[in-house]
């Protein structure tokens, strides 16, 4: 993949949902929302599959295009795609 550089040479950087204050400036902020968020959507669609992740992208989209989202809303739509083990404790 030729995003491959970009995003699989940072070191992972802590959770995607650290507040903008607390993620201790500009780029270690970047690495772990946008950066480790590509990275969980790249594993998302390794697991599910080109169709059904592209399919659930498409109707996430659609139902949201234009509003504000939630974490909760995400994961409701996906699962409405797949019933896959989705996480590995």
């Amino acid at each position: 993949m030729v995003v491959d550089y970009r995003y699989f040479e940072f070191q992972k950087a802590g959770f995607v949902d650290t507040a903008i204050y607390d993620g201790g400036g500009q780029r270690p902020y970047w690495d772990k929302v946008y950066l480790t968020g590509a990275r969980f959507l790249d594993d998302l669609r390794t697991r599910l599959g080109d169709d059904i992740f592209f399919a659930f992208l498409k109707d996430y989209y659609t139902q949201y295009i234009g509003k504000r989202v939630t974490g909760a809303d995400f994961f409701r739509v996906l699962r409405e795609h797949t019933s896959a083990e989705l996480f590995q404790i």
